[in-house]
This record gives structure tokens, C-alpha cells and sequence, in this order.
């Protein structure tokens, strides 16, 4: 679909006040230079959550329901503050506090994966909806439209197959991540490479496939919600994507990896703190963070979005 279909798809889903254009022209394309930095359209995603709260915090507990009833079973690891205090015993005071802290976390966040193929399908599943959902609200809390949270699942579920495609596309895309990673741990990992100069080269090797990966996925993404738009089929969401980051890919790449960075800093921030001072109940925090995570990073995604329109 071309760029210009698109926009106007969009925006008449989601009206706002348009800004005179400071771009540059390449050829025929216009660009727009004026995207602001990825932390403020972090921090505007974060504000349209809070303004829109008991949208976002009903779905978001609705998902945190299924993942426990459908992928956990209602039960939760272990006593972490038994676990704490076993990792305390283990570095002999070596780093305190900090240190086993550190190390429930990492076992909290390995311990709370899927422990069958069963629940792995579950969480997928529940994802998928989930996302649909809020990229529905999204669009439509943006066009200032009144939303129930039966709309948002009653409607939002007709592009479920042209999303399910963008995502097995975007999967493909992912190839030489799982590629570099595997071939990092083989090498680096499991100390095949022995000189420095085997280890560079390899060390290299996974990053650049890491590398492309990303810079192909950080285009990609934005077919997720393009996809979504009524009438619109994988391959021209796809096409869509591609023109709305032309020469200007590598700026939305970091922007697109601002997010995760920042979600991980403030998470691990949150779980520090709730294990040194409130390790009964950290678990239960992890998970209701979890269930918040995915309302934000589709408002970060859909706000980048909007802007790069």
C-alpha cells in the first residue's frame, strides 16, 4: 500500500493536529526529520496509559488471569526468601546483598518461563490477543472513540491472520539473531575459540548477524499495526513499513532498541529493591510487571509509529 494510503488510514483512525513539516526532500519522498527522541515518546506513552488507566489496567489484568490460570497453574516458584538466604550462604558476604539480589533475580526470571511445550503454545496465544487488543484500544482511544473492554476483544481479532503472517515473517527475520547467538555460545561459550583472534573474529561474526537481524526486524515491527488497519493485507503492511523508515532507519533502529533497554533497567531497578526489602512478595511484582509490560510496549510502539508517520 503506498506511504501516502497509509497515513491517511491512519490518521483518519486517529485525527491530531499536524505540524508544518521541517523535512527534507529525496527525490519524490518527503521526509520527516521532526521525530522526537525515543524518551520522550516513551515518556507520552506512559502519560496516554495513565489517561486511559482503566482501559489498559483491565486488559493487563486479564492477561496476567490467563497467564496464571492457562501457563502456571496459579503456582508460583518457591520461597524466594528461602532462595535468598541460600545465596547469601553460597557468596559468603562476597557483594552482599546486592549480589544475591542479583542472583534471585536471575533465577526468578529463568524459574518464570514455560515449562512445556503446552504452555509455551498457551503464552503465545494469549500474546497474540492480548496485542491485538491493545493495539485496537490504542488506535482507538487515540481517535478520542469511546472503547469497552468487550470491543476490545470482540473487535479486534479481525486481522488476526494477517498478523499471525507478519509475525511468522518477522520470525524469519530473526534467523541469523538465533544464528549469532548459537554460534556465540559454540565458540565463546563452550571456549572453541581459543587465541584472541579466533575469538574476535567469531565474537565479530555473531554480532553482525545480531546486526542485521535487528536492523531488518526494527522495520518490520511497524507492520504489526499497519496490518491492522481495515483492508490491509501482510505484503502491502510490509511494503508500507519499509517506505515509512526510508533514510531514516537507523535513527527508528535506536529508537526501537531504546525500549527494551529501558524497560530491563527499570525492571531490574524495581526488582532489586522489592528483593533486598520485600523478598516475600517479589514474584508476585514480577508478574503483575510482566502483565504491565506488554500495555507499554505497544504504546511506545504505536506512539513511535504515529510519529514516524
Amino acid at each position: 500500500m503506498p506511504r501516502k494510503s497509509t497515513k491517511k488510514a491512519e490518521r483518519s483512525s486517529s485525527p491530531r493536529v499536524l505540524k508544518p513539516s521541517k523535512g527534507k526532500m529525496f527525490g519524490r519522498t518527503k521526509v520527516n526529520n521532526t521525530v522526537p527522541s525515543a524518551w520522550r515518546i516513551f515518556r507520552d506513552s506512559i502519560s496516554f496509559l495513565k489517561s486511559h488507566k482503566k482501559i489498559f489496567v483491565s486488559i493487563s489484568l486479564i492477561y496476567l488471569g490467563l497467564t496464571m490460570l492457562l501457563v502456571r497453574g496459579f503456582g508460583l516458584t518457591t520461597d524466594l526468601s528461602l532462595a535468598k538466604q541460600s545465596f547469601e550462604e553460597l557468596v559468603n558476604g562476597a557483594g552482599g546483598s546486592f549480589s544475591s539480589s542479583a542472583a534471585v533475580f536471575g533465577f526468578l526470571v529463568n524459574s518464570n518461563s514455560p515449562n512445556s511445550e503446552v504452555a509455551t503454545l498457551y503464552q503465545s496465544i494469549i500474546i497474540v490477543i492480548m496485542s491485538l487488543a491493545i493495539i485496537w484500544v490504542l488506535r482507538q482511544t487515540h481517535a478520542r472513540e469511546k472503547v469497552t473492554l468487550r470491543d476490545a476483544f470482540y473487535k479486534s481479532t479481525h486481522p488476526l491472520v494477517p498478523f499471525l503472517l507478519v509475525l511468522i515473517f518477522i520470525g524469519v527475520q530473526l534467523i541469523p539473531l538465533i544464528l549469532g547467538t548459537f554460534l556465540f555460545n559454540t565458540t565463546i561459550g563452550s571456549d572453541i575459540a581459543i587465541g584472541l583472534l579466533e575469538k574476535t573474529l567469531w565474537s565479530t561474526l555473531s554480532f553482525l548477524l545480531v546486526l542485521w537481524s535487528t536492523y531488518l526486524v526494527s522495520t518490520s515491527i511497524f507492520a504489526l499495526y499497519i496490518v491492522t488497519l481495515p483492508d490491509m493485507t501482510p505484503i502491502k503492511a510490509l511494503r508500507s513499513a519499509k517506505k515509512l523508515v526510508r533514510f531514516r532507519r537507523w535513527s527508528t533502529m535506536r529508537k526501537v532498541l531504546f525500549l527494551p533497554i529501558m524497560l530491563f533497567v527499570l525492571m531490574a531497578s524495581i526488582m532489586f529493591l522489592t528483593i533486598m526489602f520485600l523478598t516475600p512478595i517479589a514474584e508476585v511484582v514480577f508478574l503483575v510487571m510482566i502483565a504491565a509490560g506488554l500495555p507499554v510496549v505497544h504504546s511506545y510502539m504505536y506512539g513511535l509509529y504515529r510519529e514516524l508517520l
